[in-house]
């Protein structure tokens, strides 16, 4: 009897397992075939290529939201089945995950981007040509989406154009990365003091870049801008003072280049009034700069002097220090051209040294220097995608020099190449070897 007890116990006990393996079972199968049916999201904004370097962006849009008192609607998406912080991370709740490639119809599909409001693909670094992988995303992502507004990241901006042209040039923002951190840290080297604007422009603490479209038709159809440079001074005076907003600029006609830094007096060649249907501001949120133009529409604008610029000496102190003086780069990144072109013209004399472990490198940047500028102009088309002042360097002597343009002299300052181990200590303070006490 205790011998058929014990037989029933443990059969109950594996008939019991085995039940609850096969209900667990059938509820990741459930759960799997739920993650492949499309989710009815509409308006959504749409993640492409997330991965663990997503991490600050996805922070960044849970603050942004909370400050404008909204929850967000973004459907990110990857090639890992579950996000180690999406899925982990209760600040990220709100956002949904979706293993899926950018390039695949059926992912697409399932992702909803025939009804995205914004598609944001972002470079696969994990492939050996990220840029052309990005390519093909975007073109599956235009076929399924033609109204949505893309933004596209791009590691070489000499393959922006071919975005553009995928994407459509009024519907897709390229955001070249490597040019953006260059440009930060060649500025925040000459202005270190310079950090916490930039903090403050690019993440949600504190104020950010606004633009407010004015797409109301009694707004348009009442002429809500006049033209005149002093409705212009009134309006950043009560902007200012009123609304806490700096008002930068202006926004056209669709196509147009966003105006900023300009006078609005007509003979000064202004904008034309009828053109303008929106602002461009620095402020809180975007409800500040929603309500100037409310307040331009009411009559409740409140004129006044505008206050005097603050004065800079650190700025200029700054300056005088580093011009002319002697810089060190340690490695070599596709980048680094970059930051030496804006070090050598924020800091005109300057005498860069560039230090690199092996000939390999020093090779391939040799080659990289040399070509830097030349794609572009060979190949670019500026009406489609303009870079900006971007000059060459050339090698004479074993020294790089910069030219800003074919015709001009070269930038007072030069570039020299070296091999050396700048890990250690001795090397940096071997004088006899580097030229220079650095």
């Amino acid at each position: 009897l205790v011998l058929l007890s014990l037989g029933m116990t443990t059969l109950g006990l594996f008939l019991f397992s085995f039940l609850i393996g096969m209900g667990t079972s059938i509820v990741a199968e459930m759960l799997e075939a739920s993650n492949q049916r499309p989710l009815g999201l509409r308006g959504h904004s749409l993640l492409l290529n997330a991965g663990e370097h997503c991490a600050f962006f996805f922070d960044q849009a849970v603050l942004y939201y909370q400050k404008m008192l909204r929850r967000p609607r973004w459907l990110a998406a990857g090639k890992a089945k579950a996000h180690p912080d999406i899925t982990t991370d209760p600040a990220y709740r709100r956002i949904l995950y979706r293993q899926a490639l950018p390039y695949l119809p059926d992912d697409l599909s399932r992702l909803d981007t025939a009804s995205a409001r914004r598609i944001v693909i972002m470079a696969d670094m994990d492939v050996d040509a990220p840029d052309f992988d990005t390519l093909s995303a975007v073109l599956s992502c235009r076929r399924e989406n033609r109204r949505a507004q893309m933004f596209v990241e791009i590691q070489d901006d000499k393959h922006a154009e071919a975005v553009l042209q995928a994407g459509g040039v009024q519907k897709t923002v390229v955001i070249p990365t490597d040019q953006l951190i260059a440009l930060a840290l060649a500025n925040l080297m000459i202005n270190p003091h310079l950090y916490p604007v930039m903090e403050n422009l690019f993440t949600v603490k504190g104020s950010e870049l606004y633009a407010y479209l004015v797409e109301s038709a009694p707004y348009i159809e009442q002429g809500w801008w006049s033209g005149s440079s002093q409705d212009w001074e009134k309006l950043v005076y009560h902007a200012y003072h009123t609304r806490r907003a700096i008002l930068l600029g202006v926004v056209g006609p669709a196509g147009s280049t966003p105006l900023v830094d300009f006078d609005f007096a007509p003979d000064e060649g202004g904008p034309d009034p009828a053109q303008i249907r929106g602002l461009i501001s620095v402020c809180g949120n975007v409800d500040s700069l929603r309500s100037c133009v409310s307040d331009w529409m009411s009559g409740k604008l409140s004129g006044g002097p505008l206050p005097p610029p603050m004065p800079t000496p650190l700025l200029e102190a700054d300056r005088r220090g580093l011009r002319g003086g002697e810089i060190l780069i340690c490695g070599f990144q596709s980048r680094t051209p970059l930051i030496i072109e804006q070090l050598l013209c924020l800091s005109p004399g300057s005498s860069i040294t560039l230090m690199v472990l092996d000939d390999q490198t020093a090779e391939l940047a040799t080659t990289e220097l040399l070509r830097f500028g030349r794609s572009l102009k060979r190949f670019g088309n500026p009406e489609i995608y303009d870079p900006g002042p971007r000059g060459t360097f050339e090698l004479v002597d074993g020294v790089f020099t910069y030219h800003p343009s074919e015709d001009a002299p070269p930038t007072p300052g030069q570039v020299t190449l070296l091999v050396a181990d700048y890990s250690s200590r001795s090397t940096l303070l071997n004088t006899e070897r580097l030229g220079r006490d650095l």
